[in-house]
């Protein structure tokens, strides 16, 4: 069965195996079996010679164009809590430290409020968690810190790193209202972060 299928594929024309296409002509097997790469952007590549190992694919993705401003909007802003625990400020939500952190009170409705000084586009906010996470909590928007918007709500969350995505808004006030805690302790984070993209 090997034998005569390979005999019959060897019986096919070199076109017929290697049909022409854009890159290609009819029959040109070196051009059938290199590598096209789909390049973005100016920057191309000639054909590269088929390699019979593994290849490996890099995909990069920039969160926005050239000038456009994707610092965390929080770092070192006002803030204000609903309360806190000793030793745990809550500036140490906005300090831009992996270690140190905010805590709550040990009761469910908690929050943390982030004032970015002057009215901002705003489509992101991170938080890391510390073990007391919210299993039920909302992201606020605010342009005068008395009326709200939700622009974002979870009821299982499950700790670690949140990334909150929504619909780009103007604010300048950004607030995580806890609903429900995940554990007896009351909500702690170690970093609040708002972005604009």
């Amino acid at each position: 069965m090997l034998l005569s299928t390979l005999g019959s594929a060897n019986g096919q024309a070199p076109a017929a195996v290697y049909p022409g296409d854009d890159h290609c002509a009819a029959g040109d097997q070196w051009c059938a079996d290199a590598i096209l790469q789909s390049p973005l952007g100016g920057i191309t590549s000639p054909l590269s010679a088929w390699q019979n190992r593994p290849t490996y694919q890099q995909v990069v993705s920039f969160p926005a164009s050239r000038g456009q401003d994707i610092s965390n909007l929080a770092q070192g802003r006002p803030v204000s809590v609903s309360s806190t625990q000793l030793f745990y400020p809550a500036g140490n939500a906005v300090d831009g430290s992996p270690t140190s952190r905010w805590a709550s009170s040990s009761s469910d409705n908690q929050s943390i409020t982030v004032d970015l000084g002057s009215a901002k586009s705003v489509s992101r906010v991170l938080l890391r968690w510390e073990a007391a996470y919210g299993l039920q909590y909302r992201i606020d928007v605010s342009a005068n810190n008395s009326t709200w918007t939700t622009v974002w709500s979870t009821t299982s969350g499950n700790g670690g790193t949140d990334n909150d995505v929504f619909a780009p808004v103007s604010a300048r006030y950004i607030r995580m209202q806890g609903v429900k805690r995940a554990t007896t302790y009351g909500y702690s984070l170690y970093e609040l972060e708002i972005y604009g993209r």
